[in-house]
């Protein structure tokens, strides 16, 4: 399952790890994919990003086979590709 244009609120992370994901992601409405893009330094910058924080959010993104500052275009375009041959980049 590609996790990216999920949003944030449906990934049943705990509200404290929500919000953090939601001000680095620019909104309310941010989806995984919006919040992923952004390196861990721009997480650990981030006014409530702390120890618990941190631990949910890695294991989410080791999970799901995520990472920080992830390249979600490029990515999206794999997905769709390895699921439709016939796209022409």
């Amino acid at each position: 399952m590609l996790m990216l244009p999920l949003t944030i609120d449906k990934t049943g992370l705990t509200t404290r790890v929500l919000s953090i994901m939601k001000i680095v992601g620019g909104s309310s409405n941010a989806t995984v994919g919006d919040a992923l893009i952004h390196t861990r330094k721009e997480y650990e910058k981030t006014r409530g990003f702390g120890k618990g924080v941190a631990e949910k959010l890695d294991a989410f993104i080791q999970h799901h086979n995520l990472a920080y500052g992830m390249n979600v275009e490029e990515i999206l375009m794999k997905h769709a590709m390895q699921n439709n041959p016939n796209i022409i980049k």
